[in-house]
């Protein structure tokens, strides 16, 4: 009865849209949050070249291994402490729990660029976490929302966390076999055909992304109007998963360029594939859908605010670095003396060691 209450009465108070148009514009959003994840994959998928990979490897382990325990380790958990704490109802905290199980977005690779950090582990960290997600994210869902949020009526959909889950792996599984095939790499014009690829899906991303939160914004905007104790935790969910990645990666004396990246790829989600597993899990029902893509939502607008001073601070804080004057003995020179020049770091990614970033992740929120 407590939880049928909770979701008793009109999902919009002032609106005349029936519940059959409701679940019509949350179908549609549901189709286009599926060709963007299929098409940012892939893009994804093109920028990643065996020989980058196993260079990550061999000279990245500690980066990849903090990278990873902060990505599904910290966030999950951060979510599921902050759910709980605010006592979120059901649909809500299902939504923010999932936003912190999310695999690294694609963003957090242009910011590494931004800021000097070491871009060659911050691509390989977003394709690890995304062939991860396959088998963490349902971990993390038994362990954080189905022990403590789910009952018969309230359950994350495993068929379509599944289907989420292919959509993002396997268009990034074919982007990487392009890239690195002789087929792809043929030239054509004036590039090679993985990067014409990789540009026309990261168009078409780009494009999929802008229609998803116009048409969000115009047809559900009611759910920026929310109480304090959603806001908050929303402002403060990706600085605190930078302060912690960063903390880690200083904890194991990573490099300034590598403690930036693993930073930027803890704090930054990929929210569609959040959006895209409520709308596929609670299609049958619309009300209970937008309850739980209230979050996913507001973390996007916040991923706005909270991306400029993040990436404007550590971009201030590498310039200051670069331009403090070198030290004069060499016993003094530890990873943060010279971890900003890439020509002095050899963990620094090579001009010539990744040709193009994911063009899509100029304009992209995921």
């Amino acid at each position: 009865p407590v939880v049928q209450n909770l979701f008793e009465g009109p999902t919009r108070s002032t609106s005349s849209c029936t519940m059959a148009e409701e679940c019509e514009e949350s179908a549609i959003i549901t189709y286009l949050v599926s060709l963007l994840l299929l098409f940012i994959s892939f893009a994804l998928g093109c920028t990643q070249k065996w020989e980058d990979f196993r260079m990550v490897v061999k000279h990245e382990k500690r980066g990849l291994v903090i990278g990873w325990i902060s990505q599904f380790g910290f966030m999950p958990l951060f979510a599921y402490a902050v759910a709980r704490a605010f006592e979120y109802e059901p649909m809500m905290a299902i939504g923010f729990i999932l936003c912190g199980c999310a695999p690294g977005g694609s963003t957090s690779n242009l910011f590494t660029s931004w800021v000097h950090g070491n871009v060659a582990l911050s691509i390989t960290m977003s394709a690890a976490s995304t062939f991860c997600a396959s088998f963490m994210v349902p971990l993390c869902v038994l362990v954080y929302i189905d022990s403590t949020y789910s009952t018969e009526d309230i359950r994350i959909d495993y068929t379509a966390l599944f289907i989420t889950l292919a959509i993002v792996v396997l268009p990034a599984c074919a982007g990487i076999s392009l890239r690195n095939s002789a087929r792809g790499n043929q030239q054509l014009g004036r590039y090679p055909l993985w990067q014409w690829c990789e540009k026309i899906g990261s168009a078409f991303g780009a494009a999929m992304l802008v229609a998803v939160f116009v048409y969000a914004f115009v047809t559900q905007a009611d759910f920026i109007d929310q109480r304090a104790d959603v806001w908050v935790p929303a402002l403060l969910f990706q600085p605190i998963g930078c302060l912690v990645g960063y903390g880690l990666a200083s904890l194991v004396k990573l490099d300034l360029p590598s403690r930036r990246a693993v930073s930027l790829e803890t704090g930054v989600q990929n929210f569609s594939f959040v959006i895209a597993i409520l709308a596929l899990s609670f299609s049958d029902d619309c009300d209970r859908q937008r309850r739980a893509l209230v979050f996913p939502y507001i973390l996007s607008i916040c991923w706005v605010l909270n991306s400029v001073w993040i990436c404007g601070a550590m971009r201030y804080y590498a310039d200051t670095v670069s331009a403090s004057p070198p030290a004069t003995d060499d016993s003094d020179k530890g990873d943060g003396a010279r971890a900003d020049s890439s020509e002095k770091d050899p963990t620094s990614p090579r001009p010539d060691q990744f040709e193009v970033l994911p063009v899509f992740s100029k304009v992209s929120v995921i």
